[in-house]
């Protein structure tokens, strides 16, 4: 509190022109609102990251004459929301030319760089990548010094982040509290790059309170979400999020795993720690018995994401492990699990010692297995003939796209949870809706076979259907009120869409290259989009 009792000091002696001694903030906030409420004034507060900085400081409208102005620059935008400040804008980053210029100020005392400076010049910079603290930083750090010394210090950046950068960029994450400090290490270290929505399901499946995480870390500037819903963030923020992981000495203590090469070592010399959190393993080279044996120690590991296939540019072809399907149990998985991800699993069966209670998701592309008391199950392009609802009743989404053996959905009990389901391209031959009542979106696709949809109870919840491109000959609205959007295209075998009850809400309805000879729009009073491209018979 010394400080801002300083700051408000040094305001009031600067805009007062007499040298003023408080006895507290709060004393300091009683002389602004006496003293500055005649005077017009251009306060500009930089780098606020605490609301008792702005309270201290800019309290309130009354404290200044009207026509004054107050301009904040934080990293918190919550700052700025809790004052009610009328003009909140985003700051670009620094283009070329503006970050030349900012550096030269702090290097060379100029607008522009001293001769013979201009080409480090342009290589700081790009460093910088438009950050303005960050520019201001190596401008200071680089002041005085010669050409040979900016060589080196440029050539040492690019190794390791300067030290004075990060700690400045580390105070916004030193204020978030614990859980949001963990959510913005696992967006640095994994996460980072994938969609908003992909990173809540990840979050949410290891207990963290994911939606207002990343609301918390967009408004501190530790992140951004572009229009395509993707998390993003700057390269200066992601080295010190990765520099915070790997203080620790020796990489088998850090808490999150992410370099191929650190990982092989640390699985196959078995020294693996509790200290691990999440791990993800892009292509091991090893022998997958070796690999998955040393996750053993790790017995607090809550994300776990191992690719054993892998693209193989230069054939342009999947390349899938050559020891497929061993047949032993060897394995570990650690029970602290939440998610689980592995591509081309290479054993028949999960370790005997898996109690797979606390795993929340898993994804299994190119394998054959399935597992229990799952919330979230994609096993896409897998050799499965049939699939038992039985053994998920907690399941909320299922993916099984590309299965293309696919036959039989095992439906021994109603799935009251289950809110998306995709079969593409699969063998189905026949579904009952009845069985998932609470379903949301259901995709079949590309299911060639597929001929009888059954609708045994109403599912007030179905909004998008998709049985595109395969041998259903009739459907019936009545038992699906609130749906919005139905495609049946290239369904050739399809003649008569029941409409038996209003459908306000459906928006969209596709039947091109169908069988359709009528059709009573009557009931759908809301449609927007109706597609008979193709429809031959129609009359």
């Amino acid at each position: 509190m010394s400080g801002l009792k300083k700051l408000q000091e040094q305001v009031l002696l600067d805009v007062l022109n007499e040298q003023v001694t408080l006895n507290s903030v709060d004393d300091g906030k009683n002389m602004f609102k006496r003293r500055m409420f005649c005077k017009k004034v251009l306060l500009v507060l930089d780098d606020v990251d605490h609301i008792d900085q702005f309270e201290a400081l800019a309290g309130g409208p009354d404290w200044f004459k009207p026509g004054s102005r107050i301009i904040v620059t934080t990293r918190d935008e919550q700052v700025l929301v809790v004052q009610r400040v009328n003009l909140i804008r985003d700051i670009d980053l620094l283009s070329d030319k503006e970050a030349i210029c900012l550096l030269s100020r702090y290097a060379f005392g100029r607008e522009i760089p001293s001769q013979g400076y201009e080409e480090l010049s342009g290589k700081v910079v790009r460093y910088a990548a438009g950050l303005p603290l960050t520019v201001k930083v190596l401008g200071s750090f680089l002041c005085g010094k010669d050409e040979l010394e900016w060589v080196d210090a440029i050539d040492r950046l690019k190794r390791i982040p300067l030290k004075e950068t990060l700690e400045k960029l580390e105070l916004s994450y030193i204020s978030l509290e614990d859980e949001y400090k963990e959510i913005f290490l696992d967006i640095a270290c994994i996460l980072k790059g994938h969609t908003k929505a992909y990173a809540i399901r990840i979050l949410e499946s290891c207990g963290f309170h994911a939606r207002n995480g990343l609301k918390v870390l967009e408004q501190r500037s530790l992140i951004t979400i572009s229009k395509d819903e993707v998390l993003g963030m700057h390269d200066h923020i992601e080295e010190m999020g990765k520099n915070i992981v790997r203080r620790s000495r020796e990489p088998n203590e850090h808490s999150r795993l992410w370099i191929d090469e650190e990982i092989e070592d640390i699985l196959a010399n078995d020294m693996g720690t509790e200290a691990t959190r999440c791990l993800k393993l892009n292509k091991p080279r090893g022998n997958a018995r070796i690999v998955m044996k040393g996750l053993g120690k790790m017995k607090n590991l809550r994300y776990l994401e191992v690719n054993f296939a892998y693209y193989d540019f230069a054939t342009g072809c999947l390349k899938l492990n050559k020891s497929r399907y061993l047949n032993d149990t060897s394995p570990y998985f650690p029970n602290s699990l939440r998610y689980l991800k592995c591509s081309d699993y290479p054993f028949l069966y999960l370790p005997k010692t898996f109690d797979a209670n606390n795993l929340v998701e898993l994804d299994m592309k190119y394998s054959e297995m399935v597992l229990k008391k799952l919330k979230f199950l994609s096993i896409r392009e897998s050799n499965l003939t049939n699939f038992d609802f039985g053994m998920t009743p907690n399941l909320e989404t299922l993916s099984l796209i590309n299965s293309f053996n696919l036959k039989e959905l095992c439906t021994r009990v109603s799935c009251q949870k289950l809110k998306h389901l995709n079969i593409g391209y699969s063998k189905l031959r026949t579904f009952d809706l009845g069985l998932t009542p609470n379903i949301e979106r259901f995709s079949l696709n590309n299911c060639a076979d597929f001929e009888e949809l059954h609708v045994s109870v109403a599912c007030p919840s179905l909004k998008h259907l998709d049985i595109s491109d395969s041998k259903l000959i009739t459907f019936d609205l009545g038992l699906t009120p609130n749906l919005e959007r139905l495609s049946l295209d290239n369904c050739d075998d399809f003649e008569e869409l029941h409409v038996s009850v209003a459908c306000p809400n459906l928006k969209i309805l596709s039947l091109r290259k169908s069988r359709l000879r009528s059709l009573d729009l009557e009931l759908i009073p809301n449609l927007e989009r109706l597609d008979l491209a193709e429809c031959l018979e129609l009359v």
